[in-house]
């Protein structure tokens, strides 16, 4: 990531370093992504799923994010493809289990 950020001028969003990163682009009919995502981003934070979290506030922002995704090398070569990891899936699917009040 160091070399993106360098080569294409881009802002790190986060100090922590990690051996991977998620991007998340989140539209849904109510509320916006800090309302939706916060609380259970940080019941994940608190339970040790994830190291650290960033969300965009401004359309700068979001291309800041995007420009360092789309310029990342992909970490993994199969069969002389070069792969990275996209997933495209309705967030209640993931978001459910951080709602409860338990995960244990």
């Amino acid at each position: 990531m160091a070399r993106v950020i360098e080569r294409y001028s881009a802002v790190r969003p986060l100090e922590s370093r990690a051996e991977w990163y998620v991007i998340l682009r989140y539209s849904g009919p109510t509320g916006t992504a800090a309302d939706e995502l916060a609380a259970p981003l940080q019941l994940a934070s608190e339970r040790g799923y994830i190291a650290d979290a960033v969300m965009a506030t401004s359309s700068s922002e979001e291309d800041n994010l995007w420009r360092i995704r789309d310029e990342l090398p992909p970490p993994r070569i199969f069969d002389g493809y070069l792969v990275k990891y996209d997933l495209c899936q309705n967030c209640s699917i993931w978001i459910g289990p951080f709602q409860a009040t338990s995960l244990d």
